[in-house]
C-alpha cells in the first residue's frame, strides 16, 4: 500500500476549479477553509455547522420546505 492511498482530500461543495471540486486547505485550527467562498469543514467536530453564505441559504431552504411540508 503507498503512502497517498490512505490520504483524503476535503473538497468545497460549491467551488470548482478545472480538476473538479476545490481542495479546501488545512488551518493551524483543525479546521479546512475554502479560499474562493469562504466554506469551511471541521471533521473532528461532529457537530459543526459551517456558517459560509452557501451553507446558509442551503440551511434556509431546507427550513422553509419544512414548514411547507408541515401545512
Amino acid at each position: 500500500m503507498g503512502v497517498n492511498e490512505n490520504h483524503f482530500v476535503l473538497r468545497c461543495p460549491y467551488c470548482v476549479s478545472a480538476e473538479g471540486f476545490r481542495p479546501l486547505l488545512a488551518r493551524t485550527d483543525g479546521r479546512f477553509l475554502c479560499v474562493q467562498c469562504g466554506h469551511t469543514a471541521s471533521p473532528q467536530e461532529l457537530s459543526y455547522v459551517c456558517a459560509c453564505s452557501q451553507c446558509v441559504r442551503v440551511s434556509h431552504a431546507a427550513i422553509r420546505l419544512d414548514n411547507r411540508r408541515a401545512r
